[in-house]
C-alpha cells in the first residue's frame, strides 16, 4: 500500500461482526447453563469463535480497539494518562534502541530507531499475526492520532499535498518538500521556489512528545538560513545549483555556503537546547528533533520565476535569433557583392596590362597584372558609375564609407591575383619535375 494511501485511515465501519459474536456466545452459554448437552451448544460456540476472529481483524484493530495493526515501516505511539505508554515498530531489520545502548561507540537515546547489530530469530507467532498488536483497554489505554499536514515527491516528479488524521509515524525516508513563494533573489527578482528534503524519524518520543508537530519545527528552523542564502544568489546561480553539477568549482562553493548557513542556525539551536545531543549533523546527515535529514539527496527542486520574466526572456531570445539571422544574410551578400566587383576590375586589369581575357598567364604576366588592379579599380568606378552596380552594392562605396569599401574590395582583388600566381607557380613545378 501507497504511503498516501496508508496515511489518514479513518476508523470507520459498524460493530455488526462483534455484535454476532455476542450472540453466538449468548447462545452457547444458554445450551450449556440450560443443561442442555455440549453438542448443543458446540455450533454455538464455533459461530462465536469465528466471528469474533473476524470482528478482530475487520472491526477492532481498525478501530485500535484493545488491538491495532501496526504496517511494516510504521511506528505506533501508544499512550495512558496523556503519557507515553508503548511503542511498537513494525520494520524487518530495525527495533528500538533501550536505555544505554551503545553501537559503534556511540551511546544511543532510549527510542532511537537502529538496524540490528546481527540477525534475529524468527517470531512465529509475529509473523503468523502479521503487525497485529495488543494497545491496551481502554479508555486507559489509546492509540496516540494527530492531524498531519505535508508535502511531499512522487515517482513522477510531481508534488502532493496531504492533510489527514494519522494514528501512527512513518519511519522509513521520504521526500518532504519545503516550498517558498515570492522570495526575491539579489537583484530582486522575486521567485517561488521548492526545496527537496529527505526525512525520516529516528526517535519518536523526541519528535512528538518534546517537541510535537516536529514538521512544522524543522522546516521553521530550516527556512531562516535558506532564505537567506537565496537572498544573497541571483537566480542564474540558483538554477546552476538547480542542476547539480558537481564537476563546477563555482557550484560546489555555492553548496558549502548554503550548508554553512543552515549549520550556523543548528548552532544557534543548540545552544538553545536543554541536551547538546538534541541538535547533532556531519558531512553527510543533519540530526535535530527527533528526525534525520540526508543533506548529499536534499537540493532544489522547483525554481519558478514570475510569468513576466519568462516572456521578457522569450523575447530577448527571439530578437538575439533575428540579429543573427540578419548579420549572417548581410555578411552573404556582401561576399557576392565583392565578388561581382572583383571579376570586373581584373577584367580591366588585364586590358589595361596588355593581356586577352582568355589568355594564360605566367606568374610574371600576374605579377604586372596585380600592379594594375588599383588603377583599374579607380578606372572601373569612375567609367561605369553607380548605374553600373546593384542597389546592393552601394553598401561598399556610399554613406561615407566609400574608403573602407575600397579597401575591401582592393585586398579582395589582390588576394585573387595571389592565388593566380600560387596555381601557376605550382603548375609550372609539376611540368619541370615531369621533364
Amino acid at each position: 500500500m501507497k504511503e498516501e494511501d496508508k496515511k489518514g485511515q479513518e476508523k470507520t465501519g459498524g460493530w455488526g461482526l462483534t455484535i454476532l459474536a455476542l450472540v453466538f456466545l449468548g447462545a452457547a452459554i444458554f445450551f450449556f447453563v440450560s443443561r442442555f448437552s455440549f453438542w448443543a451448544g458446540l455450533p454455538a460456540l464455533i459461530g462465536a469463535v469465528v466471528a469474533l476472529i473476524f470482528a478482530i481483524w475487520l472491526e477492532w484493530a481498525p478501530k485500535d480497539f484493545i488491538l491495532g495493526i501496526n504496517q511494516e515501516g510504521d511506528i505506533m505511539m501508544v499512550v495512558r494518562a496523556g503519557k507515553v505508554w508503548k511503542f511498537f515498530l513494525q520494520w524487518q531489520g530495525w527495533h528500538f534502541a533501550t536505555q544505554g545502548e551503545v553501537q559503534q561507540g556511540e551511546a544511543l537515546r532510549r527510542w532511537d530507531v537502529i538496524l540490528d547489530k546481527e540477525e534475529v530469530k524468527r517470531n512465529w507467532l509475529r509473523e503468523i499475526l502479521g503487525g497485529l498488536v495488543f494497545v491496551g483497554i481502554p479508555p486507559f489505554q489509546q492509540v496516540l492520532t494527530y492531524r498531519f499536514k505535508w508535502a511531499h515527491l512522487h515517482e513522477d516528479g510531481s508534488v502532493h499535498h496531504h492533510e489527514k488524521v494519522l494514528n501512527y509515524a512513518f519511519a522509513k525516508w521520504d521526500m518532504y518538500v519545503i516550498e517558498i513563494k515570492g522570495i526575491e533573489d539579489k537583484n530582486g527578482l522575486p521567485l517561488d521556489i521548492t526545496i527537496l528534503l529527505p526525512m525520516r524519524i529516528v526517535n519518536p518520543y523526541e519528535a512528538f512528545f518534546v517537541v510535537g508537530r516536529w514538521l512544522v519545527m524543522v522546516t521553521g528552523l530550516l527556512q531562516v538560513p535558506l532564505r537567506r542564502f537565496i537572498g544573497s544568489c541571483t537566480y542564474q546561480e540558483l538554477l546552476a545549483m538547480q542542476g547539480a553539477d558537481t564537476t563546477d568549482p563555482a557550484v560546489n562553493q555555492l553548496e558549502r555556503q548554503l550548508w554553512a548557513e543552515v549549520e550556523d542556525a543548528l548552532g544557534e539551536e543548540q545552544e538553545k537546547s536543554d541536551s547538546q545531543q538534541a541538535v547533532t549533523w556531519d558531512d553527510a546527515k543533519i540530526r535535530i528533533f527527533g528526525i534525520e535529514i540526508d543533506k548529499l539527496r536534499a537540493g532544489f527542486n522547483s525554481i519558478d520565476p514570475p510569468e513576466s520574466y519568462r516572456k521578457l526572456t522569450t523575447k530577448q531570445y527571439e530578437a538575439s535569433q533575428e540579429a543573427e539571422a540578419v548579420k549572417i544574410k548581410g555578411e552573404a551578400a556582401g561576399l557576392a557583392t565583392a565578388k561581382r566587383v572583383t571579376i570586373a576590375v581584373m577584367a580591366i586589369a588585364r586590358q589595361l596590362a596588355g593581356y586577352q581575357p582568355e589568355q594564360e598567364l605566367s606568374p610574371d604576366e600576374w605579377l604586372k597584372v596585380g600592379k594594375m588592379t588599383d588603377q583599374a579599380y579607380q578606372y572601373w568606378l569612375t567609367s561605369q558609375g553607380l548605374e553600373s552596380i546593384k542597389s546592393s552594392d552601394k553598401i561598399i562605396i556610399t554613406g561615407g564609407g566609400q574608403q573602407v569599401g575600397a579597401d575591401v574590395a582592393g585586398l579582395t582583388i589582390q588576394e585573387a591575383v595571389r592565388q593566380e600566381i600560387g596555381k601557376k607557380v605550382k603548375e609550372e613545378n609539376k611540368e619541370k619535375k615531369e621533364d
